[in-house]
């Protein structure tokens, strides 16, 4: 019975990530934000985009952004300028549940490739 569980959460895990967006390139667009109302994290964020093609995803647009709502994203964002800099492709991964910001994929994790 407890083999049964086990395979039942690794099969249901698996499936809940399964629509998290992926995507691997270097970076060919940036757009730094600030909405006029100043009132939501949606008016302060960047939009990306990358050369490469996104896998899986929740929101409508294939792009990214970054919500300014963090340090964490703060540290993100200097990680995305360092990387355009040096020409370095980068690895996003968005976030394993439905979490758009604009219709864009929000970047969870950001890693050098």
């Amino acid at each position: 019975m407890k083999y049964l569980v086990l395979i039942s959460s690794l099969v249901l895990s698996s499936l809940a990530c399964a629509e998290q967006a992926f995507e691997t390139g270097r970076i060919s667009w940036i757009l730094v934000h600030n909405g006029a109302s100043q009132s939501s994290d949606m008016d302060k964020r960047v939009l990306i985009r990358l050369d490469g093609t996104m896998s899986g995803g929740f929101c409508t647009e294939k792009n990214w952004t970054i919500l300014f709502n963090s340090k964490a994203a703060e540290a993100q964002y200097s990680m995305l300028l360092a990387a355009y800099i040096a020409g370095r492709s980068v690895r996003f991964s968005g976030h394993p549940s439905q979490v758009c910001g604009g219709n864009q994929e929000v970047v969870r994790n950001i890693e050098f490739t």
